[in-house]
């Protein structure tokens, strides 16, 4: 029985097979390599800093919650290259003056503080390769923010500073009229 790779792994192996098929494109240097570097460098930079403060008051607690928390999204965004583009986007969120509340789940219970879920956090939030080269259909593998409908079930949980992100590989269709169908196979959860 073979091992199905995981998206993580298929991710580099695209990327990995983009970068040499671009070397394979360019039988003609002159003309694939500025369009290869116009896609990289003409892409979108990609920033959002959100300042947030919560206030909590829970019974149970001797203190309330003062959080006053900053999150810093900055990243990139290319241009799509024969049907491919990539984004890369990296998170950090930091605490703002003392630490008036408990962001760890697991200490909840013995903190005087209640708990809101803000911990401090830099890391690598996004990073997926995206192939539109089929009519209607986008494929998206790697680490990626996914809301379906009305986030109800599927969601981000953006509401907080560190949203919730899924490794995995996606599909979107919208070539049915009034119809999109949206097939995943997903790996891993950042909560």
């Amino acid at each position: 029985m073979k091992s199905i790779k995981s998206p993580m792994k298929i991710l580099h192996g695209l990327v990995l097979s983009l970068v040499c098929s671009s070397s394979v494109w360019a039988g003609d240097v002159e003309s694939t390599t500025p369009e290869f570097d116009a896609a990289v460098f003409g892409g979108k930079f990609l920033l959002n800093v959100r300042p947030r403060y919560e206030f909590v008051d829970q019974d149970g607690k001797s203190e309330n919650a003062n959080a006053l928390t900053v999150r810093t999204l900055i990243g990139w965004e290319t241009k799509p290259f024969h049907g491919f583009a990539a984004t890369l986007q990296g998170i950090d969120v930091t605490r703002i003056g003392s630490k008036d509340y408990n962001d760890v789940q697991a200490a909840a219970a013995a903190s005087i503080y209640p708990l809101v879920a803000d911990p401090r956090n830099t890391d690598v939030n996004q990073v997926f390769l995206d192939f539109t080269g089929l009519p209607n259909t986008r494929f998206r593998v790697g680490k990626q923010s996914i809301k379906l409908d009305n986030v109800r079930f599927v969601g981000n949980v953006e509401f907080r500073q560190v949203m919730q992100v899924f490794n995995g590989l996606t599909i979107e269709n919208k070539s049915i009229p009034n119809t999109e169908l949206y097939f995943g196979h997903l790996e891993r959860v950042k909560t």
